[in-house]
């Protein structure tokens, strides 16, 4: 699979990426490089028992048949089985993104996350950031990245939403680093 739809590419590079008019539904920023928040970040997510991470791999569409400008129908395949011109950035971009969901009593909420920045900007800020990208409830219910033009973040559904985050990850993450995080 030589090409992929390059419109798809870049929607989703830029809606997920969290740069530009993007805006995170929230985000929490540390006085500490980001391999160390990483660490700090995985160590909560392996020891919470409310903590399921998913390992669903990431998908990419392709063209069916590339060579054969005729042909636009699609696949949907494993970002791993995609080796085109854009397979590395597709592969960096992924790194930083987390996939959970965090059961706690009759609450089941999926939540995907991700870390500031791209590799270079990791290797020498001496911050970090994880960002909310999206959460969703069980019924379907959801909140995501960039889609904030009626105030939706500040509502009781983002509010429960970044609630059971913040009491479930990022009040581990604080106790871990031994930091406080910095409210965006």
């Amino acid at each position: 699979m030589k090409s992929i739809l390059p419109v798809l590419l870049f929607a989703l590079l830029f809606l997920s990426s969290g740069c530009g008019s993007a805006e995170a539904i929230k985000s929490y920023r540390y006085s500490t490089a980001k391999d160390i928040l990483e660490k700090a970040v995985q160590k909560v997510i392996n020891t919470n028992p409310h903590i399921v991470v998913d390992t669903t791999q990431p998908k990419v569409i392709v063209r069916r048949n590339p060579d054969n400008p005729n042909d636009t129908s699609t696949v949907t395949i494993n970002l791993s089985d995609f080796h085109g011109p854009d397979s590395a950035s597709l592969a960096a971009y992924e790194k930083g993104v987390i996939k959970i969901k965090i059961k706690a009593g009759e609450i089941e909420n999926d939540y995907t996350f991700r870390y500031l920045g791209d590799e270079e900007y990791w290797k020498n800020s001496t911050s970090s950031e994880i960002f909310i990208q999206k959460a969703t409830d069980k019924a379907g219910n959801g909140i995501y990245q960039g889609e904030n033009e009626h105030g939706e973040f500040k509502s009781k559904m983002a509010k429960d939403f970044t609630s059971l985050f913040e009491r479930e990850v990022v009040s581990k993450v604080d106790k871990e680093l031994n930091l406080k995080h910095n409210f965006d």
